[in-house]
């Protein structure tokens, strides 16, 4: 499963603005959260964007299988979208959220986090569709009703050098890493990242919170370089290269959609899930068949004892009477040590 920050999205959003002056053409929905629309325009040509509620959006190259019956949502979306321009594209404030707005005013609200949804809007911000209805503690999505954004994340680009300088100080996490993660809503990617770029010990808080507001302020207009990052079992994706991952092996892509779709193929859950039952599989082939080498040379050393028993069973039997008889008071260089508790010699044969 993909999960992208806030700033992730702000990237992605700066890549679909492409989608802008192109005409709807098509729309799928290829599973229940998964929505394909089809847009052509003149100077792009054709162009599929696909939407995973709760997940992504990004532009593919395959639509998918489409579903024999569609849903009456996706009917709905093809009702008023079909033929309608893309007038903008633009993320809603600092939210893992992106609006599409058309010609006739309809606007397509995709919330990629949490659940997920997918929600069409009319020009008086009324619901005309959406992918599935939701109850929150704050608001509740429904056909009919006013659309209702979630409560706001603070905008860490909005905030003065005093707002910034602020908020840091009054926080109540012990390190700079955790505070620009979490009070910033950066998360701990761009977190690592600003701490890095600081040259700072992450770990501590007393610094100059000012340093920390000018670098932040740089992130959002930062060149695009997508890229996959190789953790060993963890996989990231970013938008941008990171001098806090510099020494981090990477898979390096023209645009964040290509590498979007190469870690869904390549490191997404099912793939995941796949490959570490794959390993495990070879770990337990792996410890049979030294399990099975082990047997065979004990199986190879019993047989030794074996043949060396059997090719000396008259001296043996011989040694044995004469301990018996002499109530084990036997002295003879071929016995190593006796137990007669246990009612066992040791012999060197």
């Amino acid at each position: 499963m993909i999960s992208l920050s806030a700033l992730d999205i702000k990237f992605i959003v700066r890549e679909l603005k492409e989608l802008e002056n192109a005409i709807v053409e098509k729309i799928y929905q290829p599973a229940e959260k998964e929505i394909i629309i089809g847009l052509h325009s003149s100077g792009a040509g054709k162009k599929l964007l696909r939407v995973v509620a709760g997940q992504v959006a990004n532009l593919t190259k395959e639509k998918g299988e489409s579903k024999e019956n569609p849903s009456a949502f996706c009917m709905t979306l093809r009702k008023y979208l079909k033929q309608a321009r893309v007038t903008n594209v633009a993320q809603a404030e600092f939210e893992r959220i992106i609006e599409l707005t058309f010609s006739n005013e309809y606007r397509l609200i995709l919330e990629l986090f949490s659940k997920g949804n997918v929600i069409l809007i009319d020009k008086d911000g009324k619901i005309t569709a959406l992918l599935e209805r939701q109850e929150w503690k704050h608001r509740t999505l429904e056909k009919g009703q006013t659309y209702i954004y979630p409560p706001p994340t603070i905008n860490p680009f909005k905030l003065s050098e005093e707002e910034f300088r602020e908020r840091y100080n009054h926080s109540e996490k012990e390190s700079a890493v955790k505070i620009i993660a979490s009070d910033f809503a950066l998360g701990g990617k761009y977190a690592e990242e600003v701490c890095a770029l600081a040259k700072i010990d992450k770990k501590t808080r007393r610094i100059d919170s000012i340093k920390l507001w000018r670098i932040i302020q740089t992130l959002e207009s930062k060149k695009l370089d997508p890229n996959i990052i190789d953790k060993g079992l963890k996989k990231e994706i970013s938008p941008i290269e990171l001098v806090s991952e510099e020494k981090a092996k990477k898979q390096y892509f023209n645009t964040m959609s290509e590498a979007l779709e190469s870690y869904e193929k390549n490191f997404g859950e099912e793939v995941v899930e796949k490959q570490e039952e794959k390993e495990k599989l070879e770990e337990l082939a792996k410890l049979q068949s030294e399990q099975i080498e082990n047997l065979k040379k004990e199986a190879e050393e019993f047989k030794k004892i074996g043949d060396m028993i059997y090719v000396k069973y008259a001296e043996i039997d011989s040694l044995i009477k004469e301990v018996r008889e002499k109530k084990w008071k036997v002295e003879d260089k071929r016995i190593i040590e006796m137990k007669k508790a246990e009612g066992k010699i040791v012999i060197e044969l």
